[in-house]
């Protein structure tokens, strides 16, 4: 998708989230908190040196005007090039994360962007639309635009290696094609390393 190609776009998406809204709409005050990072607070890898996405509309809006999109005073959507913003929103049926996709599809309305929820079984989500067809077709980015989909969180370092590795093609879980050979390298260096 073209428009989630421009790094503006998906940072307007970012700043357009109110993660609080969310929390204390669908866990309750207490119950979950916002986390900028893979990894919870609570895991040893934890980092919070990441770029931070405040809930913040007016900076989303601005983002998406200095990426080329023009607001349609009719539809309340912002278009470029006669197309309206458009993104779908693929998720797995739950009851928390069907809340969770209308505030966000909400929230991404009040910034301009409107937004399709495609709801799902989890193995029809992960193992035919991201993993497809028992991994005999490589994930690309015309397989999906926004998704949530949820794992355990793992201890070990090397169980990432899956998720974020530059290796990508058929049977890969890097669905989104993450590639920094710093990150690579640090991979390898950590199986020749022991505490």
């Amino acid at each position: 998708v073209e428009s989630l190609s421009d790094l503006r776009v998906r940072q307007a998406l970012s700043y357009g989230i109110d993660k609080e809204a969310l929390i204390s709409t669908v866990y309750g005050e207490g119950k979950a908190y916002i986390c900028d990072d893979v990894f919870p607070g609570n895991h040893w890898s934890h980092s919070e040196s990441v770029t931070k996405y405040e809930y913040n509309p007016e900076k989303a809006k601005a983002l998406l005007e200095e990426a080329g999109y023009t607001m349609n005073a009719s539809t309340g959507i912002y278009e470029k090039d006669g197309q309206p913003l458009h993104l779908t929103y693929d998720m797995f049926t739950s009851t928390d994360g069907r809340s969770i996709a209308a505030l966000i599809q909400q929230q991404w309305k009040e910034i301009g962007v409107d937004m399709e929820v495609i709801e799902q079984d989890f193995a029809v989500l992960a193992y035919e639309k991201l993993l497809p067809g028992e991994a005999s077709e490589e994930t690309t980015a015309d397989s999906f635009q926004c998704y949530t989909l949820g794992f355990g969180v793992e201890a070990d370092p090397q169980e990432y290696n899956e998720y974020f590795s530059t290796s990508t093609g058929a049977g890969s879980w890097n669905f989104i094609h993450y590639s920094n050979p710093q990150v690579d390298q640090l991979f390898k260096d950590q199986l020749l390393l022991s505490d």
